[in-house]
């Protein structure tokens, strides 16, 4: 069985290694690779990242209700051709904020982005709990796709300090070290989260030396792959084998 993953200009992805370590710890026999475009029809199932969550759902001939509300798809499973598109990057979001204590209420959120990966982010924040949400994104129009609650990229580094939580969706950092925003002054207790998990992060190592609690991408990571797995293979997943690469592989840096 063949498993992968598709998007642009992902050699860096840890997933190969996250579910190939899976599989050999399953005694499953299958590979996970980063998938050439013109083949999807050959692979049992995979997932998307970046740029293709959005633009995957044309190609899906059905959609879990999930990632119909999302209008992202970020794992595909393939039954006799055909592709059911699912979003696990919600759970592996939720998953991020239950296990740092970040499911609450009346707090300010802005989320940076407006791609597959925060709309996600915004379904979980507006489903699970009561916090004020507002995007930036670039191009403001496709921040207004997300929410009303838009505020101009200009204006960010003005009244960035009247946020609780700011959360990067973009893959800005991916490549190069540098930051989405430019970050000078922030709200005290505040908690930055970026769903890149490199560890030389300029978002995040700006709002730590300013007092945040600063989070990576790491947990979202785990979860959302974990539930990948179980939707392929109807069982579940190992987390303490996907933990354990991620160990050996020195990667286990989640927040500080």
């Amino acid at each position: 069985m063949r498993y992968g993953i598709i998007g642009k200009n992902i050699a860096y992805s840890l997933s190969p290694k996250i579910h190939n370590y899976h599989f050999l710890a399953l005694n499953i026999n299958a590979v996970y690779e980063i998938i050439d475009l013109t083949l999807l029809k050959d692979y049992s199932g995979f997932n998307v990242t970046i740029p293709y969550k959005e633009k995957i759902i044309d190609y899906c001939d059905e959609l879990s209700t999930e990632a119909k509300e999302v209008g992202a798809v970020n794992c595909v499973k393939v039954i006799e051709g055909k592709y059911f598109g699912y979003n696990t990057d919600t759970y592996g979001f939720y998953m991020l904020l239950k296990k740092n204590n970040l499911l609450i209420d009346k707090k300010k959120v802005l989320i940076i982005g407006a791609g597959g990966a925060a709309k996600a982010v915004y379904y979980v924040f507006n489903k699970y709990t009561n916090m004020q949400i507002f995007v930036t994104n670039r191009r403001s129009e496709k921040a207004y796709q997300i929410t009303k609650y838009v505020i101009l990229f200009s204006d960010i580094t003005n009244i960035l300090s009247t946020f609780d939580i700011v959360v990067n969706c973009t893959n800005v950092g991916v490549q190069k070290y540098e930051s989405p925003i430019t970050i000078q002054t922030i709200k005290e207790s505040s908690c930055f989260i970026d769903l890149n998990y490199q560890k030389q992060n300029a978002f995040l190592d700006k709002a730590r030396t300013l007092g945040a609690k600063t989070i990576n991408g790491l947990e979202m990571l785990i979860y959302q792959a974990v539930k990948s797995f179980e939707i392929w293979f109807n069982r579940e997943a190992n987390i303490a084998a996907i933990k354990e690469i991620l160990d050996k592989e020195g990667i286990n840096d989640v927040n500080s």
